[in-house]
């Protein structure tokens, strides 16, 4: 039997924007599944327990596995939304893979807290989430967590075809198909991918100036950067000339942008630096100061700073990783609401006005300031996800095959939404749309049919229906539906025909078909609405073309009934199913 292999093909579906797909929060609206990994420790399990700092139902694992989250029997293939975002709270080191499909083939981004990014890596490419962030390293090397105030939990977020493009500038992601957890105990929540409304800042060098000292040796230019990034904007300066800084603390020139969380910049520099975003708290001014060190400092309240160590290194297989930089472009992202609440209990974010950057020999803005050189692109904001709402249902259930042929097969379902546009089938291997888009139907809990054709024989497909919306809200994706079409192009139709129904009572009714099928096992009375099987089985009869009847009782009175006939069989052959028959059971 074949399966289709992933193509590297560039995809372009089209999506709303602030598409969000949640994979899992333990909350019912999500789609994924976890799974251990065949190898992992004997030891190794995943349970679902309350976690009272969340209060959500969250996945907790044990140390020594390794863990994948994907849709059941199926990859993500997710061509649209490229920013994973998830809570973790990961009670020792750990490495987390996110398996991407790429313009030059499959590429494994991994994430674990040495806090470095070191591009390519043995069989992947490795970056860091930042500070260990779930065990923030003492000074000895020990991990130690439960030393921010969300009782160890962070929010990571990874724009995923940003950071490839940090190793690979000529390199994109074309679709992201699962995420790995090796290595740890712990916990994990609300894993989703996103497609952000960015707001970009500060393209030019027109929109800095240089905030603090006499501007003697310290210039910002524009400079060409290749092909890849073009125009960027370069820093350069000595002792205190060297502080440049994009809107403001306060007042009229900050940005004052309400709406967006989470910041974002490209940087390549060679030297240590401070990375300060000046922001208003509910506890009055804040400013985050991102550092190249590996240590958080945490709040000064006196100075109204949050000191949060960054220290990355990109220097490559087989050399020290240090804290330093080695000149090479990379992206940093970093969700300043809960970086707030990480470290100042009951603090919120409420607006974001300004960056200034330092090149700085230490963590805070009183540090004393070193030569500087650096470039920055693309600083931007946007909004995070946390996908914690209550569940809204309106993926298609209930899907079933019909008809299946060597290069065909009819897939019907039920809607579970109001106002869709229409339905898509999509091959949840490659992210290719089958067949062609299905109108709305006329309301919740309809049933809809579509016919897909040109399919390959013996091959089998994972198929998902993408419910469609224009009005803002995300696609409904259901969970996949596994056929496998015929080997034989000229393979007969084995569904039962010519169903009729004889003796309708309040409470049972007699159902009659005849069979299409040779060396079927026997057959089955199906109610199409539930999927719940109706009477016993009945056996096999003597012959193609031959009728048969069966008793169905226990109905319930002047009530409609959907019911199909399940043509099983013993030998590898799928399950046919005939069309409906549709019936209403007399009052009592």
């Amino acid at each position: 039997m074949k399966k289709l292999k992933l193509l590297t093909t560039t995809l372009i579906l089209t999506s709303a924007l602030n598409a969000t797909t949640i994979y899992y929060n333990g909350e019912g609206n999500d789609i994924g599944a976890w799974s251990i990994q065949p190898g992992s420790a004997t030891s190794s399990s995943i349970t679902q327990v309350h976690d009272n700092t969340l209060n959500s139902t969250v996945m907790q694992f044990t140390d020594g596995g390794v863990y994948r989250l994907r849709l059941p029997n199926a990859f993500w293939a997710n061509a649209t939304e490229k920013v994973l975002s998830f809570d973790m709270r990961l009670t020792s080191y750990y490495t987390i893979y996110v398996y991407v499909d790429t313009l030059d083939g499959v590429r494994k981004l991994f994430y674990n807290a040495i806090n470095v990014h070191v591009g390519h890596h043995n069989t992947g490419i490795l970056n860091a989430i930042g500070n260990g962030r779930t065990h923030f390293l003492a000074r000895n090397g020990t991990p130690q967590i439960n030393q921010n105030n969300r009782n160890g939990w962070v929010r990571a977020t990874l724009d995923l075809d940003r950071e490839l493009t940090d190793t690979e500038p000529n390199n994109r992601v074309v679709r992201v198909l699962s995420m790995r957890i090796g290595g740890t105990g712990g916990r994990i929540d609300n894993v989703s991918l996103d497609n952000p409304t960015r707001t970009t800042y500060a393209q030019s060098a027109d929109n800095w100036h240089i905030s603090t000292g006499v501007p003697i040796g310290a210039t910002i230019e524009n400079q060409q950067e290749g092909p890849e990034r073009g125009e960027v904007v370069s820093f350069s300066g000595i002792n205190t000339s060297n502080s440049y800084t994009t809107g403001a603390i306060s007042g009229a020139n900050s940005w004052n942008n309400t709406q967006d969380d989470i910041i974002q910049w490209k940087m390549r520099t060679s030297n240590n630096y401070n990375f300060i975003v000046h922001t208003t708290t509910t506890n009055g001014a804040r400013d985050l100061i991102y550092s190249t060190d590996r240590i958080d400092s945490g709040l000064n309240i006196a100075r109204n700073e949050i000191g949060i160590g960054i220290g990355w290194s990109r220097n490559g297989d087989g050399a020290a990783y240090g804290r330093g930089t080695d000149g090479r472009w990379q992206t940093m992202t970093r969700n300043m609401a809960t970086d707030i609440a990480e470290f100042e209990n009951g603090n919120n974010l409420i607006a974001v006005n300004g960056v200034t950057v330092i090149g700085t020999g230490g963590r805070q803005t009183h540090a004393p300031m070193r030569a500087s050189n650096i470039l920055i692109d693309d600083l931007q904001l946007f909004r995070a996800v946390v996908p914690t709402e209550p569940a809204i249902h309106e993926e298609a259930t209930n899907l079933h095959q019909w008809r299946l042929r060597a290069d065909s097969v009819r897939v019907s379902f039920s809607d579970n939404a109001e106002g869709e546009i229409g339905f898509r089938y999509i091959n949840a291997d490659t992210a290719l749309q089958l067949g062609v888009d299905l109108p709305a139907t006329a309301g919740t809990g309809t049933s809809s049919i579509g016919q897909i054709n040109g399919l390959v024989p013996n091959t089998t497909y994972n198929i998902l229906v993408h419910t469609l919306f224009d009005d803002g809200r995300a696609t409904a994706i259901s969970q996949p539906i596994s056929i496998t079409t015929r080997e034989d192009p000229n393979a007969g139709n084995e569904m039962a025909t010519e169903l009729h129904r004889w003796r309708l009572r309040a409470n049972s009714v007699r159902i009659s078909f005849k069979d299409n099928a040779n060396g079927e096992s026997g057959f089955r009375y199906i109610n199409d609405t539930t999927g719940v099987q109706l009477g016993t089985d009945l056996p096999a009869v003597a012959g193609q073309g031959t009728a048969s009847i069966g008793q169905i009782n226990g109905l319930t009175p002047n009530s409609t009934y959907r019911v199909r006939v399940h043509t099983l069989f013993e030998d590898g052959r799928e399950t046919a199913i005939s069309e409906p028959l549709t019936f209403t059971t007399l009052a009592q």
